[in-house]
């Protein structure tokens, strides 16, 4: 493993620069979660995410057009649940990618 600057790293192998470099689970897009839900459903799943992304970054989400980290799917997961969506719900695409950001 190479190392930029070793006065950053811990001794005890906590670093809080470290990020894994293996593949990752992404989210692409959910479109198909309303046409599931119930439209006050829906309403409430909407605002929740908005409220968490913002309007425009809600929905570039929602279209597939930013990657959904594991953190952001389980936070969509839990708003899922709390509105009494289907359990199967399933976003529209998968990919496996490094996650750098360490979300």
């Amino acid at each position: 493993m190479d190392v930029l600057n070793p006065d950053f790293t811990a001794e005890d192998g906590n670093c809080k620069y470290f990020y894994d470099d293996q593949p990752q689970r992404y989210a692409r897009g959910f479109e198909n979660f309303q046409k599931r839900m119930y439209p006050g459903q829906y309403k409430s799943f909407m605002y929740a995410c908005v409220a968490r992304f913002g309007r425009n970054p809600y929905f570039m989400r929602r279209r597939g057009e930013t990657p959904l980290p594991p953190s952001e799917q389980a936070f969509i997961r839990q708003v899922l649940k709390q509105v009494g969506a289907p359990d199967d719900l399933e976003f529209d695409a998968y990919e496996d990618r490094i996650n750098w950001d360490g979300k």
